[in-house]
């Protein structure tokens, strides 16, 4: 999936529901890439948990050139 990276996998909302004969669970559910200079453990992830779940509810993902030429543009029209 993600060589030489860590995925962290949260889920909240955790909801127990019968459904015809058995039992189910619904809940919301996050995964994303651990930032490489953290180095977290599960224990301090679930101290932190709702720091780490809106974490994972942002967009991490790098710009893409069209994006960084652009970028650059503006920063050259403000001067």
């Amino acid at each position: 999936m993600c060589p030489d990276k860590t995925l962290v996998w949260l889920t909240d909302n955790v909801e127990e529901v019968q459904q015809e004969e058995q039992t189910i669970y619904e809940y919301d559910e996050l995964v994303f890439v651990l930032p490489e200079d953290r180095h977290e453990t599960a224990e301090t992830i679930e101290e932190a948990f709702d720091a780490w779940w809106l974490y994972g509810c942002e967009d991490h993902s790098e710009p893409t050139l069209e994006e960084r030429v652009t970028i650059l543009e503006e920063i050259i029209m403000e001067e």
